[in-house]
């Protein structure tokens, strides 16, 4: 049924959030001015319209300007619809989703950021959403290798330059089960690729190079692997 369709749900709820913003705010700057005019009114003369008109624009920008980011980021999504298993809202500004290819990809703002799963031999997993967003609370897992688009990283240079990106940089890192889980295939690495986005770029765009940065992630993964395995243990 359309109703359950993930994307339309997660910009359900996106649009709550938005107008909860909005009431929030709008009821905070009404608390504001009804405190200061009981203690000491002023004069209704044009001064004063003019700062009640700037607390009732600062809310109404924000709720158009998000309406606004919100509309065009669906009508990209829409064009790459059947690559998106699940979808979610972090806030208004904020989807989440898990791709057909296992990556899970954030949308915060003008940043894009991928997330990708792997098993202890470096396999990639595809996991849920609440998976995902569990195993990538903080704390979780722990940073070994950090790299940056540049020179020395010519592949992920040209994967910042195909998405039009100013900044971009990927992280591997290995995970810390915790003794409460129960899980029956947790990840033993984790990885990241993050796009600074200075400009809009259709999530469209974003998307199409999931595969090219699936790849990228997996390579860099089982590069940290190797290493890895070439350590000694230590002596005992």
């Amino acid at each position: 049924m359309k109703g359950h369709d993930p994307i339309d749900e997660a910009f359900r709820r996106m649009r709550r959030r938005s107008n909860a913003v909005f009431v929030i705010l709008s009821a905070l700057f009404v608390a504001l001015i009804a405190r200061s005019w009981i203690a000491s009114p002023p004069p209704l003369d044009l001064y004063t319209l003019a700062n009640i008109a700037i607390f009732i624009i600062v809310p109404a920008a924000l709720l158009i300007g998000g309406k606004l980011m919100q509309r065009g980021l669906r009508r990209s999504l829409e064009m790459v619809r059947s690559r998106v298993r699940e979808a979610g809202a972090f806030s208004f500004l904020h989807i989440v989703l898990a791709l057909d290819n296992g990556l899970v990809l954030q949308l915060p703002g003008s940043f894009a950021v991928f997330s990708a799963f792997f098993s202890s031999n470096g396999s990639p997993l595809s996991p849920s959403l609440r998976e995902a967003r569990r195993w990538m609370r903080p704390f979780r897992w722990i940073r070994l290798v950090t790299v940056r688009a540049g020179k020395e990283t010519p592949e992920l240079t040209a994967i910042r330059g195909d998405l039009g990106a100013k900044i971009a940089a990927a992280s591997v890192g290995r995970c810390k089960p915790k003794g409460y889980d129960l899980e029956s295939n947790p990840p033993t690495w984790i990885a990241y690729a993050s796009f600074g986005l200075w400009r809009p770029i259709g999530a469209n765009h974003i998307v199409g190079e999931a595969d090219r940065i699936a790849r990228y992630l997996q390579g860099l993964v089982q590069v940290t692997l190797s290493r890895a395995r070439a350590v000694p243990p230590p002596a005992v």
